[in-house]
């Protein structure tokens, strides 16, 4: 089961003071950059990943779904090739619009 602390108030422009014990246990400092996730369960808040931490956390979940780099590009290949043909119409619309 959890962990519960006392309810930690708003300041202004949005700022919250992270208990001491979570910025502990998480490793945070003055100024470290965290992440926040929202999943099933509500929010989560993380120290930030930096750009190869977050490739490798992406990788390591692609190879557990059995899924290689070339399948994987190929899938972006795909749809970004629909995204630019959905663009493609959405401007040919909007040209052929009669104008008031």
């Amino acid at each position: 089961m959890g962990e519960y602390l006392k309810p930690t108030l708003m300041q202004r422009k949005g700022m919250l003071v992270v208990p001491q014990v979570v910025r502990n246990e998480l490793g945070l400092e003055h100024g470290s950059p965290v992440d926040w996730f929202k999943g099933n369960d509500g929010w989560t808040i993380r120290p930030a990943m930096s750009l190869d931490e977050a490739l490798n956390h992406i990788g390591d979940a692609l190879r557990e779904k059995g899924i290689s780099q070339e399948e994987l590009m190929a899938e972006l290949t795909k749809a970004r090739g629909e995204v630019v043909n959905e663009q493609r119409k959405s401007k040919s619309k909007k040209s052929k619009k009669p104008k008031a």
